[in-house]
């Protein structure tokens, strides 16, 4: 990037050659280096030229003092030159080009006649002010010239620093054009700088309230859809709307950021939780279904413990969920914590929290347990069944005082938490063996819940299948793909060991295992679900006429024949992916099932040991 002089040459040329013919002198002006950056007449020829160290204008760059020779040549001014003795100038009058109090060139008029030198004797004083002038011209010229370049090396910045952010970033003018957007917007929005640029900001999203409405000195906070048209999709996004004012106290335009609202919800439940789903996202019209949504929003309004019970997979959180954020506790955070998930001997400070000190490795300072967490909000408590008893009476304790103590400490924490508990365990027989507490357990089932198992209520499936469905082939980026007759009536008949959960994962595999537009077929359905209904298949020939005149016949109760097949589903799962902590994750997926479920069938069946 060039600097001084040779940043304006185009403009002192002009100023050069507008004196010349004005006062009828030569002019020539020199940079730092001597080197000729403008001149006219004869001198034009020589611009680029270097000019000698002991040279006149040499000693004015040395000095920074105007210097006239009016005798080139011969004056004392000129004894240093290499031309001293053989100049042709007739006169020569120099002047330095300051900026800042720093020499960076000279302004000289030169006479190469009698006729130049004696204008320039005639008015000597009136030309070196003429002089002095022109250079504070030229001075102001290469300021400007400055304070350009490190304006735009400033904005540079600003656009690498605006460009680096994850955050979408538009700023409007002051009626709400748009006159900026960085990269991450761009990427955001999926559109094209052009497309925007100098158009109204509610072109982009047309819910965007008036630029008037915002508050001055004030950041706003709000939430907007946007829909991306090339992909068809529909997001939501968390938008910060600081306002800018002028020395008037006037709005002169607004600058927005704005992230995907699902990756600040993510962000926000790593650290606390929230209600991600209410009522309106449990999808079924079969009347058990609406029975309990029904009953669930009356318990809702109050703060009554609930225990909600069902088999693993049909969507006790996602209830749990419904429940809080349908409740005047929606704004406070939702917690969640799965008691058979955790290990013992950390699920006490999970829940309870601990003060510095309590156990080795226990945190400076101490660290909040999910009932601090929760605190205006909802605690739901998973898997309650797995709940060792020691801590059972502690979590009556808290139910009773609403008040807890972290592990290690003495003082008494008041809490204001609305439980949530779930369990898919028979948890009267477990009171009757000891395995659980029976004041717990009427302390938790105030509001006692049952979710009805995938297979008692059928006319659900369908509704089920269209919506995963349609949310898997979009996370793919296909178009949305459909069922073949039998492979709709295998998924319908199929008895749904592990619910929702099941059925969402066999969607999921036969997406995958089918190519984009494909019809999806019985090959590419889960090998489970295909294996139960050889299965189903081999006992009606069993129970038929070819069994009987074989002496054959299974007396087996149905449910008893279920868990038989079931039992032989998780070995063939096993078999597949081995009996390793990992082998055995991979086959609770497989198998639709959680980690959890697949230990219990695995004890309860005694499996393997």
């Amino acid at each position: 990037m060039e600097q001084g002089l040779p940043a304006v040459k185009g403009f002192i040329q002009q100023v050069v050659e507008a004196i010349a013919a004005a006062i009828g002198i030569e002019v020539m002006v020199f940079d730092l280096n001597r080197n000729i950056v403008a001149g006219t007449g004869e001198t034009r020829v020589q611009v680029g030229h270097r000019f000698n160290k002991g040279s006149l204008t040499g000693r004015v760059l040395e000095h920074g003092q105007p210097l006239v020779a009016r005798t080139p040549g011969q004056s004392l001014e000129c004894m240093s030159c290499s031309r001293y003795g053989t100049c042709s100038r007739y006169i020569v009058a120099a002047f330095p080009i300051t900026v800042k109090e720093k020499v960076l060139g000279s302004f000289c008029l030169v006479a190469i006649n009698n006729q130049q030198k004696d204008i320039i004797l005639a008015n000597e004083d009136g030309l070196l002010r003429f002089l002095e002038r022109m250079c504070l011209l030229i001075a102001s010229a290469i300021s400007e010239r400055q304070i350009q370049q490190e304006l735009n090396i400033m904005l540079n910045k600003y656009d690498n620093v605006v460009n680096s952010v994850h955050e979408g970033i538009i700023s409007t003018d002051y009626v709400g054009n748009v006159i900026h957007l960085n990269r991450s917007a761009i990427n955001l929005l999926g559109i094209d700088n052009e497309e925007i640029i100098g158009k109204q900001l509610t072109k982009l999203f047309p819910e965007f309230p008036d630029i008037k409405t915002f508050t001055k000195h004030k950041s706003t906070e709000i939430e907007i859809s946007y829909s991306l048209k090339k992909k068809k999709k529909r997001y939501f996004l968390a938008v910060v709307v600081p306002v800018l004012t002028g020395e008037n106290g006037n709005i002169q335009g607004i600058t927005i950021s704005f992230r995907n609202l699902s990756e600040v919800q993510s962000y926000a439940t790593k650290l606390v939780g929230y209600g991600k789903y209410s009522f309106d996202d449990i999808l079924g019209d079969s009347q058990c279904v609406l029975e309990v949504k029904s009953k669930l929003r009356r318990a809702a309004l109050t703060d009554a413990t609930i225990l909600i019970r069902g088999e693993s997979g049909t969507g006790k959180e996602l209830f749990a969920h419904a429940v809080h954020n349908y409740s005047r506790r929606s704004q406070g955070p939702f917690v969640a914590i799965n008691c058979s998930a955790i290990p013992e001997s950390l699920l006490e400070s999970e829940l309870f929290g601990y003060e510095e000190g309590a156990f080795t490795g226990a945190r400076k300072g101490g660290k909040p347990g999910k009932f601090e967490l929760a605190r205006g909000g909802t605690l739901f408590l998973d898997e309650i069944g797995d709940m060792p008893l020691h801590l059972q009476s502690k979590l009556l304790r808290v139910l009773e005082n609403h008040s807890i103590e972290r592990v290690g400490g003495t003082d008494t924490i008041p809490i204001d938490v609305r439980i949530i508990a779930a369990t898919n365990r028979n948890l009267e027989e477990m009171i009757d063996k000891y395995e659980f507490r029976s004041d717990l357990y009427y302390r938790l089932s105030v509001i006692p819940v049952v979710i009805p198992p995938l297979r008692e209520r059928k006319e659900d499936i369908f509704i089920l299948i269209k919506y995963f469905l349609e949310k898997y082939c979009n996370k793919l980026d296909r178009e949305c793909q459909i069922l073949d007759e039998c492979a709709r009536e295998r998924l319908y008949r199929y008895p749904w060991y592990g619910n929702v959960r099941e059925l969402q994962n066999a969607i999921e595999y036969a997406i995958s295992m089918s190519e984009p537009g494909q019809t999806i077929l019985l090959e590419h359905l889960p090998q489970s679900l295909l294996a139960y209904h050889d299965e189903l298949v081999n006992d009606v020939e069993l129970s038929g006429d070819e069994a009987k005149g074989k002496g054959l016949k299974d007396n087996r109760e149905p449910t008893t024949r279920l868990r038989a097949m079931e039992i032989e589903a998780i070995r063939e799962a096993l078999k597949k992916f081995g009996t390793t902590t990992e082998g055995k994750e991979k086959a609770a997926q497989f198998l639709g099932i959680s980690l959890a479920t697949l230990y219990r069938r695995l004890k309860d069946n005694e499996i393997i040991s």
